[in-house]
């Protein structure tokens, strides 16, 4: 990471998606936390943390359709 015409700039290695653990998306990179960046503005450093993620397909919508006509068999 670098400081570019005021701009931090992250490289962020990309790997093989892995699942996160609320298992609403994939994970393709991470910090892991927050990182010094090395970079200081008015003499404090510069922390960050950056996730890259794939978004996980989900079937929710079906499930409250057959919600919604349960409901509408019992009135």
């Amino acid at each position: 990471m670098k400081l570019v015409n005021g701009k931090l700039v992250i490289m962020l290695r990309l790997k093989r998606p892995k699942l996160s653990a609320s298992g609403k998306s994939y994970v393709i990179g991470s910090t892991r936390g927050f990182k010094k960046s090395g970079v200081r503005i008015k003499g404090k450093p510069v922390h960050f943390a950056a996730n890259a993620i794939i978004k996980r397909e989900t079937r929710r919508s079906s499930t409250k359709k057959n919600k919604k006509q349960k409901a509408a068999k019992k009135t």
